[in-house]
């Protein structure tokens, strides 16, 4: 399975390739609808984690496409900022989490939907703490 990542903020890729790093998936990430899309159809093994900022921009036609999608495939979470908690974009992601967030806690929802027991980590697994303090400003 491949994590793929909607996003354009260089920070959350960043923090998600050391999540993904930890749950030893690949990852991918697209800018770009049109290039998501292609590439979601064609594997069906993957992970999706799209940002509400990519979101809001899509179309009513891309939106329903993309809805239509990840309803077939039941893994993907969306990332949302304060106050786009009812936005009808984040209908039909399976888990949301809300920005900001920590690695520690991206880490935990990916393992709760891939089926990983949190337990099961080994100390020597546990994300660096120098990572935990990516500080950024979402509002």
């Amino acid at each position: 399975m491949k994590m793929i990542l909607f996003n354009q903020n260089p920070m959350i890729a960043k923090l998600l390739e050391s999540v993904s790093k930890k749950l030893e998936l690949s990852i991918e990430n697209f800018n770009h609808y049109q290039e998501l899309s292609a590439h979601l159809k064609k594997d069906p093994e993957w992970l999706l984690i799209a940002d509400d900022e990519c979101l809001e921009k899509l179309d009513q036609v891309d939106w329903l496409e993309l809805k239509e999608i990840i309803s077939q495939n039941k893994n993907s979470v969306c990332m949302y900022k304060k106050g786009n908690e009812m936005q009808p974009f984040l209908e039909g992601f399976e888990m949301k989490i809300k920005k900001p967030f920590l690695p520690t806690e991206m880490l935990k929802v990916l393992q709760k939907k891939l089926g990983s027991n949190t337990s099961e980590l080994e100390p020597s697994q546990n994300l660096d703490p120098t990572q935990e303090v990516l500080e950024t400003n979402w509002d």
